[in-house]
């Protein structure tokens, strides 16, 4: 959206062609790890497709290989072992029960449901409407009417993003805007986690100040109540953009969270955290989509007999 062009089957391809250059290094630092293994993965309707793969190639280069042979988009499937989703950056060697195999166990394609092409560029997938909703049932006692059908869902977060760019355009308020990114550039709008885990994040955006207002602004990242990241503090010009480093430990306790950006306009950024911590004592999900940055969904591994 905002005329970012759409992510299509070629551009999932491009980037699977990306990923073979980035595991060319690590082929040749782990020899040891060159000798295929055999995937097998059950499709919707009961078919049983076969693959040859190495133990570095990730989820996501598998992805693109089912999405080639096909037609279902990457960003659309989900790939279980047993019960659990396999993150994207997995790489297939450590799926394994035993090292020293060379089948992996038997995959189970699932399909999400279809996503509007902007979400996916901004980096979400199809679990972002439950999420949602996980979120709503778990923090509040209304249910908004709209939060059953996704279309509304997507509709009311696009319509958001316009009018934050829109008011960017007219230069009629202070406004900020900020995107996840993973250490290796990619766009994330959904982190995952397992409990405890540290994740390690760029925060690229821009604060605006159109108001003229001579006092420091201060924006900061926060998780649910508490702040997880220090994005900008000074005296912005008509638009500032700022790249910020964020680093934090996923809580323990499995579950969704709401990753959100928090502005306001205090002395220090001292005195903003201050603020935040004593007005922010519950998570709120009336916070989507005005403040809504991301989601990070925390799950334990599987128990394993």
């Amino acid at each position: 959206m905002g005329g970012v062009p759409s992510k299509t089957n070629a551009d999932e391809e491009d980037e699977y062609h990306d990923e073979v250059h980035d595991s060319k290094e690590f082929e040749a630092e782990h020899p040891e790890n060159q000798e295929p293994i055999a995937v097998r993965v059950r499709m919707v309707n009961g078919e049983v497709l076969e693959f040859s793969a190495l133990p570095f190639d990730t989820v996501r280069r598998l992805k693109a290989k089912l999405a080639a042979q096909t037609g279902v988009p990457a960003h659309q499937q989900r790939l279980l072992l047993n019960t659990e989703i396999l993150r994207d950056q997995l790489m297939l060697r450590d799926a394994r029960v035993d090292s020293s195999m060379s089948v992996l166990p038997e995959l189970t394609l699932v399909l999400g449901p279809p996503i509007p092409s902007w979400g996916v560029e901004q980096g979400f997938d199809a679990d972002f409407t439950g999420y949602l909703r996980e979120y709503f049932a778990k923090h509040s006692q209304e249910q908004p009417p709209w939060l059953d059908h996704d279309v509304e869902i997507w509709e009311r977060f696009r319509m958001f993003e316009e009018e934050n760019l829109c008011r960017f355009s007219l230069r009629g308020l202070n406004n900020h805007f900020v995107q996840l990114m993973s250490k290796d550039g990619e766009i994330r709008g959904i982190i995952r986690a397992r409990p405890g885990e540290l994740i390690e994040l760029e925060a690229r955006g821009w604060i605006q100040n159109c108001s003229g207002e001579n006092a420091n602004h201060q924006l900061l990242l926060a998780v649910d109540t508490w702040v997880v990241g220090e994005l900008y503090s000074g005296l912005p010009n008509w638009k500032d953009h700022f790249s910020a480093n964020v680093s934090f430990t996923a809580p323990q306790a499995d579950g969704v969270y709401m990753l959100w950006r928090s502005g306001d306009l205090q002395p220090s950024m001292a005195d903003a955290k201050r603020i935040f911590s004593q007005r922010i004592t519950q998570a709120d999900p009336e916070l989507f989509p005005n403040n809504f940055v991301g989601w990070l969904s925390v799950t334990s591994p599987p128990l394993t007999d």
